[in-house]
């Protein structure tokens, strides 16, 4: 992996090297740093992967600067293709479960949340599908509804579907009506008669949804 820069002129070249997993090749993924100087990338622990159940994935950080490399220490390992990390490049949130010849049965199934500065991880909670985290990466909502937190136990929010980040403190949902919340905070319930980008445009210019959409 190269890192070339806007102006097209090479950067660092090499900064990361692998060997791709046969017989099929398991994309590295990338993810920044939010200052820029650090690449965080995700990469296979073996060099066959032969699609039979997940594979485990390792993670890496790497200095823009030529600094050197630093191998992130989850227990329980990460697995490919369920992950998510925070804006901040500081956490991870990431599925593990039990599969019969890839993972260890004695490990609780669950959503776990990984330090990716100190590392380590703890169960945050079992059987529960991916979050979506908050812009200033200390939150996250997942399926119930429940808000989570990185220093705290879940919040239960209530039934509805998650429908995004306003932004580091405002979420929207929709249960019967749609409503904006705000985190340890005020609920105000929005009509579906009225249409969304007339109530505080400000907070809903990343989501567009007519009458008939939230109807359903």
């Amino acid at each position: 992996m190269d890192v070339v820069g806007i102006d097209g002129h090479m950067i660092r070249r090499n900064l990361v090297t692998y060997i791709p997993t046969t017989p099929y090749e398991l994309t590295p993924q990338m993810f920044w740093s939010a200052d820029g100087t650090e690449l965080l990338v995700t990469l296979p622990v073996r060099e066959i992967y032969d699609m039979s159940g997940p594979e485990t994935l390792s993670v890496w950080r790497y200095a823009i600067d030529g600094g050197g490399s630093i191998k992130v220490a989850l227990d329980p390992p990460l697995l490919d293709g369920d992950y998510s990390i925070s804006p901040d490049g500081n956490w991870i949130l990431y599925n593990y479960f039990y599969y019969p010849g890839k993972t260890e049965e004695t490990i609780t199934s669950g959503l776990y949340l990984g330090n990716l500065r100190k590392g380590g991880s703890q169960l945050y909670e079992p059987g529960t599908l991916l979050p979506t985290w908050s812009p200033d990466s200390k939150h996250f909502i997942y399926n119930g509804l429940f808000l989570g937190v990185v220093d705290g136990p879940p919040v239960y929010i209530g039934a509805g579907s998650f429908l995004g980040w306003a932004d580091a403190s405002h979420y929207l949902y929709f249960n019967k009506t749609i409503v904006m919340a705000k985190v340890g905070g005020e609920i105000i319930n929005i009509s579906a008669d009225i249409p969304t980008m007339s109530v505080q445009p400000e907070l809903f210019s990343f989501i567009l949804l007519d009458n008939n959409a939230a109807n359903k």
